[in-house]
């Protein structure tokens, strides 16, 4: 499926080298060392400048009854998890795509920037194995972090479809603006349908929120 041809020309003749291509391209070698160490230190300042503000505001809000010094280590653990877990992210995803680089016998040029797969095939190699290595542990942060994306995905792959002329309505009917209404309101349909049957169902957080919204009338 990751045809070598389709990514590049150069020639094969060098396969029996024993040398890597990295050895004969100190620079890009440099290079790639220097975007993966910068990656993840993107990864550790994102994730602490991404949660600590929104971990400090949930837990003075929702978690009351703690007293300030638990507080405050629920906002750093909370921090320091999101951070750490996107810097080991990046770090892994961005050294296996050297690696395969390697492996491939790629004698590195300016067409294959450092830090960049070489091949399509070679993001989804990376990504599935940093995935699972560093958010396969469930826990509460992670699982918002899947959600998240997931939902991301999803529309990243709608609007693919749309853009490949591969969708099967009219690209009339597929407009956000025409879909959007249509898609709020199943959502919304959804949740107040699980909310009032199967209220058990949903996320604990989810639920919490929609009992202070919609069941404190109930009880005063």
């Amino acid at each position: 499926m990751c045809d070598q041809e389709s990514y590049g020309d150069q020639s094969m003749s060098d396969e029996g080298s024993s040398s890597s291509p990295f050895i004969s391209n100190g620079n890009l070698l440099l290079s790639e060392v220097r975007t993966i160490i910068m990656s993840a230190l993107s990864g550790a300042n994102y994730g602490a400048k991404v949660r600590l503000p929104h971990a400090t505001v949930m837990t003075f809000l929702f978690r009351q009854n703690l007293p300030l010094q638990e507080k405050m280590k629920v906002i750093v653990r909370a921090t320091l998890t999101h951070s750490a877990n996107l810097a080991s992210f990046a770090f892994i995803y961005k050294t296996i795509l050297a690696l395969l680089k390697i492996h491939r016998r790629r004698n590195l040029s300016q067409k294959y920037l450092p830090g960049m797969p070489a091949h399509p095939c070679e993001s989804i190699i990376a990504g599935g194995i940093g995935g699972y290595a560093v958010w396969g542990q469930y826990n509460a942060i992670n699982y918002q972090i899947a959600l998240y994306i997931f939902s991301r995905v999803i529309v990243g792959l709608v609007l693919l479809i749309r853009e490949n002329r591969t969708c099967l309505f009219p690209s009339s009917i597929s407009r956000t603006s025409k879909v959007y209404p249509i898609f709020s309101s199943a959502v919304w349909a959804t949740v107040m349908f699980l909310f009032e049957e199967y209220p058990h169902v949903l996320h604990p957080s989810l639920k919490r929120s929609m009992d202070e919204i919609y069941r404190t009338t109930n009880t005063t």
